[in-house]
C-alpha cells in the first residue's frame, strides 16, 4: 500500500511551498520510499513530475534537489506574471456581478484584517483572480508561475511588507468595478514591480539540517487521509 505518484508529488510540493523544504535541499529517493511507504518507481515519477514544474532540479547520477533559482530568473518570471495578469484583468471585468467576484472581494477584505504578513493569502488572491475567468489553461499556467515565485522568495526574500502590498488587491478590484480597466492593469503591474524590487538578498538561506527529509514529508502528509494503492 502507498501513495500514487501524483499524491507524493503533492506532498513534496506542499513541503516546498510552505518552506519546510528549501531550495538546494536534497530529495533522496530512498528517504521518500521509506517515509511514505511507496515504491522507488513512484518516488522517481513524483520527482520527475516536479522537475517538469520547475520546482525540482533533476540531475543524472546526482539525483534530485529542490530547485535553486538564479537571480536572473526573477525578472523573466515577473514579466510573465505581469503580462498574464493584465490579460486576466481585462477579462475579469465581465465577472463583476458574479458570486466568484463576491468571493474575491471578501478575500481581499479579509486580507486587510490580518495582523501579520501572510504570503499564502497574498498568492491566493492572484490565483482566485485567475480562476475567475474560467480558462483552465490560464489558471494552470498562473498557478505554475506562482509556485516558482515561492521558490524565489525562499532564496532571495522580500524586503517590503506583504501587508502593505495587500492593500493594492482591494484597490485593483475597486478600479475594475468602476470600469477603469487600464488603471487596474497599471496598478497590478506596479504591484508586481514592488514585489520584484523586494527580492534583494543575494545569499541562499541554509537549511538547519536538524530534520530529515523523511520527518518533513511525514509531517506534510495529511493524517486524515488513508494511503491509497500505489501506481508503481
Amino acid at each position: 500500500m502507498g501513495y500514487r505518484s501524483d499524491e507524493v508529488a503533492s506532498i513534496i510540493r506542499d513541503a516546498i511551498t510552505s518552506h519546510r523544504l528549501l531550495p538546494g535541499d536534497k530529495l533522496v529517493e530512498r528517504e521518500i520510499v521509506e517515509s511514505l511507504g511507496v515504491s522507488r518507481v513512484v518516488a522517481r515519477q513524483s520527482l520527475i513530475r516536479l522537475s517538469e514544474e520547475g520546482l525540482v532540479k533533476w540531475q543524472t547520477n546526482k539525483g534530485a534537489s529542490v530547485a535553486l533559482p538564479e537571480l536572473g530568473e526573477v525578472v523573466a518570471l515577473f514579466d510573465a506574471l505581469i503580462m498574464i495578469e493584465r490579460a486576466i484583468i481585462e477579462k475579469a471585468a465581465d465577472y463583476v456581478h458574479t458570486e466568484a467576484w463576491a468571493d474575491l472581494r471578501r478575500h481581499a477584505d479579509n486580507e486587510l484584517c490580518l495582523k501579520h504578513d501572510h504570503p499564502v493569502s497574498a498568492a491566493d488572491f492572484h490565483l482566485k483572480l485567475a480562476a475567475m475567468v474560467q480558462n483552465q489553461f490560464i489558471s494552470d499556467f498562473y498557478d505554475r508561475l506562482n509556485k516558482k515565485a515561492v521558490l524565489l522568495a525562499a532564496v532571495y526574500g522580500q524586503a517590503k511588507s506583504g501587508r502593505l502590498l495587500m492593500h493594492d488587491h482591494a484597490r485593483i478590484l475597486d478600479l475594475i468595478e468602476a470600469g477603469r480597466i487600464d488603471e487596474a492593469k497599471n496598478l497590478a503591474e506596479r504591484h508586481q514591480g514592488e514585489i520584484l524590487r523586494g527580492y534583494t538578498l543575494k545569499e541562499v538561506r541554509e537549511h538547519s539540517g536538524l530534520r530529515s527529509l523523511g520527518d518533513i514529508l511525514r509531517d506534510t502528509t495529511p493524517t486524515h487521509q488513508d494511503a491509497p494503492a500505489s501506481d508503481s
